[in-house]
């Protein structure tokens, strides 16, 4: 988690400790920027775009404040990195966070929409606009049905 990252660095004075802390902060940025870059390819709807932008600039707002933490905690400047940390910091991680759980309940929308659509499709014969009963899915199944490839 970045914040708890964040909040080690501010609480640490080990040079060391801080370069590793550093590090990893930088290796997390890195794998979330490319599954970001995957994730915008994947954007279905304005809703989930608007939502996707509003968390793009929100997060973009916390590595900010990320950065001058990082840079004040570096010079030990502790009190300045700790009121960061708990102010814009925050606010901006926690508003991101909100997108995230947006996004989350658009995607989760759709993924149900989706597998109703696709359970009203299977369950409805076109052909004849009638449900196929258990004893049909069983002809299909048994190859039995003359018609049995129109639906494959």
């Amino acid at each position: 988690d970045f914040r708890v990252a964040l909040t080690q660095h501010v609480l640490s004075s080990d040079a060391k400790a801080l370069s590793e802390i550093e590090k990893n902060l930088a290796a997390a940025l890195a794998v979330l920027d490319k599954d970001r870059q995957v994730y915008v390819k994947l954007i279905s709807g304005d809703e989930e775009r608007r939502v996707y932008e509003a968390f793009e600039a929100d997060w973009k707002r916390y590595v900010s404040a990320q950065e001058q933490i990082v840079a004040s905690s570096r010079k030990y400047e502790k009190d300045a990195a700790q009121a960061l940390l708990e102010g814009a910091a925050r606010q901006a991680y926690t508003s991101a966070n909100f997108d995230l759980d947006k996004l989350t309940e658009i995607n989760t929308a759709g993924a149900v929409a989706a597998s109703e659509a696709a359970e009203q499709a299977y369950a409805t014969d076109p052909e004849r606009g009638r449900p196929l009963g258990s004893r049909r899915t069983a002809e299909y199944a048994r190859g039995e049905c003359a018609d049995r490839g129109r639906l494959a």
